[in-house]
């Protein structure tokens, strides 16, 4: 009996029926392997938000295909929490295709709490579980995960995230792991109480060394190749001014850049002001203020944008024609001159004929008397005078650089309808003579809702819901009836 079930019928096609599903899901199982790995190596993904916030920028693809160095990227965290939150994932997703684009790029997780001995091979970083690790033979940079985005803060006070700059904050750590060069920047200390600490961050995800110096006492230390002065609330005297002249003179080799940012409230500061007309530059006394409305931010005529005077220079920088440069209550500038001697002086951001200098003593009771009070000028948002010496074929220069305002630089900063940052760092990249500047614009993390028609509904109701339903069980009733009459 039981010899002849199993040479029946039945058991033939019960038994040739197991086997196929067995291959079937073979396939399927190895299928899976397979593009699971090409997934991880090619990335197969279709990114459909607006603004590609999975994807990195073609930029980003350009420069990581020059690499000839091998990087490790190490996040201290698993993988399975890094999916586990919107923007976590976010960071994730886009640090997969790192090493995609490139294979001398590699990217590992680790359990810092399980794994605490890890932390110890770099005492100098303090990492912690919210950190990635970029290393390069013995160089190694931190990244705080919160660092990879824009944060933006309303009129109340409330913050919320709104961009990711997960492109230019990893990029800037990975050049400055396979750099041989890492240009130096020092704020000079002692003149003023405002932080500058959100321009330092920028620095230095933009691939430069930040320091800080007081140059008030004893030798100024004349090695970075960038000093910045922020808004001193009192003068410099002789001495000091003699130290910025020998250190932008550099022993005759020049090659110094000084970045000078006021403040719209400071004082009157006659010995700055002799040695920056020395060099073509005078900021004037006020505040400028913008009459035209498309022009003005938060509904404050103190805050409004520029125009781009040097479009030479600007034209290289932005990433669209239409991404304005933002000035926060800027005081107004004025060239002095073009070229006196080895020195030239030119207007690289511009007030528009429609701002006004609002001088310090002006009566701030009522609008009215604001516009009474205001002059037009042609003056200048940020100006940079350029000495130069020449050693055969070879030009030595330095510079002094004066913007508007030093809130514009911390107050603009990860903005990403805002040229600012960009402009900014590719200026001062420009200044020390750094080749292949890298900018990619920071991506809107802003929650899109996808908005269909009802006609589009509908289609969707009858396709989901009454066709492919109804195909599947027409499918399964054909099948049964075949084998039924078999």
């Amino acid at each position: 009996m039981k010899m002849n079930f199993l040479k029946s019928r039945r058991f033939k096609m019960g038994t040739f029926a197991t086997v196929i599903t067995l291959v079937f899901l073979a396939v399927i199982i190895v299928l899976n392997l397979v593009v699971g790995a090409l997934d991880n190596r090619f990335g197969l993904q279709a990114d459909l938000t607006s603004e590609n916030i999975y994807e990195i920028d073609n930029a980003t693809r350009e420069y990581l295909k020059t690499l000839d160095r091998d990087v490790t990227i190490t996040a201290m965290i698993q993988e399975s929490t890094m999916e586990s939150t919107q923007y976590y994932q976010q960071v994730n997703q886009v640090l997969k295709k790192f090493p995609q684009v490139s294979s001398h790029i590699s990217l590992s997780y680790i359990n810092l709490v399980q794994d605490p001995t890890f932390a110890s091979k770099y005492p100098d970083l303090d990492l912690t579980t919210s950190d990635l690790l970029v290393t390069s033979g013995d160089k190694a940079r931190k990244v705080s995960i919160p660092d990879l985005f824009g944060i933006e803060t309303d009129s109340y006070g409330n913050q919320r995230v709104a961009s990711s700059k997960v492109d230019s904050v990893m990029v800037s750590a990975i050049m400055g792991v396979t750099s041989d060069e890492t240009p130096t920047v020092s704020f000079l200390t002692g003149f003023g109480d405002i932080d500058p600490s959100a321009l330092k961050d920028l620095l230095s995800t933009n691939n430069f060394e930040v320091s800080e110096q007081n140059i008030l006492v004893g030798e100024m230390d004349t090695t970075p190749d960038i000093c910045i002065l922020v808004a001193p609330a009192t003068d410099l005297d002789l001495d000091v001014l003699k130290k910025l002249d020998a250190y932008l003179e550099n022993g005759g080799q020049k090659g110094k850049t000084l970045l000078y940012l006021p403040e719209a409230t400071q004082p009157e500061l006659p010995n700055l002001a002799a040695f920056l007309a020395e060099w073509g530059i005078q900021v004037e006394d006020g505040v400028m203020m913008e009459t035209d409305s498309s022009r003005i931010f938060y509904n404050n005529p103190m805050v409004s944008t520029v125009e781009y005077a040097e479009t030479d220079f600007s034209s290289t920088v932005l990433n669209s024609a239409n991404v304005n440069f933002a000035v926060w209550q800027g005081k107004p500038l004025t060239r002095l001159f073009d070229n006196s001697g080895s020195t030239a002086a030119t207007t690289m951001l511009a007030y528009p004929s429609t701002a006004m200098r609002i001088p310090s003593d002006a009566d701030t009771s009522s609008m009215d008397s604001l516009m009474s009070s205001g002059t037009s000028g042609d003056y200048a948002a940020l100006i940079r005078s350029t000495s130069t010496k020449y050693d055969g074929m070879n030009a030595l220069k330095s510079n002094v650089i004066v913007a508007s305002s030093a809130t514009s630089a911390f107050t603009f900063i990860g903005s990403t309808s805002m040229s600012n940052d960009n402009y900014n760092i590719a200026l001062l990249n420009d200044a020390v003579g750094r080749e292949n500047v890298f900018s990619v614009p920071s991506k809107s993390l802003a929650v899109e809702q996808l908005n269909f028609s009802g006609l589009q509904i509908l289609l969707f109701l009858l396709l989901f819901i009454l066709i492919i339903p109804a195909a599947i069980l027409i499918l399964g009733i054909v099948v049964w009836a075949r084998r039924r009459h078999r």
